[in-house]
């Protein structure tokens, strides 16, 4: 008599682990059902993440909009399903309000710089409108981080979302209000560009205002894509803490 043949189970798509994630945090993300202890572990730990990024990430006039939303959420992990509809009012409050936001934060980031003068060149002026993009992207999401949150609330698949938007915020707001600003990323950036310039012919082309730019965005580049992994690293360190595989 033959032996049946061996069969490896099937995994649920849903169930499968990809290994971006600590494998604790990603395993109770899959295998939580809404409502269950697992899931509100989980949202807790999402909660966690929010704050931190709006506390950093976020003037204190605009730091107010996500409050309301993770404490509703908070409520919800700790057993008060009356907050439910109070986190999706907050939730779509804050997507409507994005702009605002932004703008907010705009406004608060300008009244605690110095004036660009009209008569300052060309690359003064652009440096300040790279920032201002790095800072609105890093409001854009922090406040993802919030909403994700909202959303992992129903659907607990959405915390693989959190870390993401976490590590990006926090990314756009230090190389935005860091190495973009820095003075000897300017000057190094000037160096290369005059060296280029006069020296490789396939830089010759363009002048030495062109590559300045060029360069100074590939140094951001650098610095943005560090950062990024370090906060991402960071992210899922204090995953790995509160969910031990």
């Amino acid at each position: 008599m033959s032996n049946p043949k061996r069969k490896l189970p099937l995994v649920d798509p849903q169930s499968e682990l990809t290994g971006k994630f600590p494998r604790g945090f990603e395993k109770a993300v899959r295998a939580s059902r809404v409502g269950d202890a697992e899931h509100r572990a989980v949202v807790r730990a999402c909660v966690t993440l929010s704050r931190e990024s709006a506390r950093r990430c976020l003037p204190p006039s605009v730091a107010t909009e996500p409050a309301a939303a993770l404490s509703a959420i908070f409520a919800w992990a700790n057993g008060d399903a009356a907050s439910l509809g109070n986190i999706r009012h907050e939730r779509n409050r804050l997507y409507e309000r994005l702009s605002m936001s932004i703008e907010g934060t705009e406004r608060a980031l300008a009244n605690a710089l110095s004036p660009v003068p009209d008569t300052a060149p060309y690359f003064t002026h652009h440096v300040r409108r790279t920032m201002q993009r790095y800072v609105g992207l890093s409001v854009h999401y922090s406040l993802a981080t919030t909403t994700e949150t909202c959303d992992t609330v129903t659907d607990p698949l959405r915390a693989l979302e959190v870390a993401k938007a976490f590590a990006a915020a926090m990314a756009y707001r230090n190389t935005g209000l860091g190495p973009c600003r820095d003075a000897n990323l300017h000057q190094a950036a000037t160096e290369q560009a005059a060296w280029e310039n006069e020296t490789l012919p396939s830089s010759a082309a363009q002048t030495s205002d062109a590559l300045r730019l060029q360069l100074f965005h590939e140094y951001l580049g650098v610095h943005w894509k560090n950062a990024v992994d370090a906060h991402r690293l960071y992210a899922e360190q204090f995953l790995q803490w509160a969910f031990p595989s």
